[in-house]
């Protein structure tokens, strides 16, 4: 089950998880309501739910997005203990 912004979220440390980017911010922009900036990327974690919590973590840390309405949701496990999360941001875009 996707994980929705605001929850609770784990102290980020310096090394971040190994947090990176792995594809390009895909925008999907409907006829009607709410666009969505799709992103995906690859962290550290022992399972899909804290894979996603450390994803929205890291980007409420590091970046000045605005996560209201952001989803993050793992996808697929790599490697042991290396998830792939895909973020979904609703917003004007």
């Amino acid at each position: 089950m996707p994980t929705r912004y605001p929850t609770d979220l784990p102290e980020v440390p310096n090394d971040r998880w190994n947090a990176e980017k792995v594809a390009e911010n895909e925008i999907v922009i409907p006829d009607e309501g709410w666009g969505r900036s799709i992103s995906h990327f690859a962290i550290d974690a022992e399972n899909g739910p804290e894979a996603e919590k450390r994803v929205l973590a890291w980007i409420n840390h590091d970046y000045e997005d605005d996560l209201r309405r952001a989803t993050a949701e793992a996808v697929a496990e790599l490697a042991p203990g290396r998830w792939r999360v895909t973020l979904t941001v609703l917003g004007e875009f």
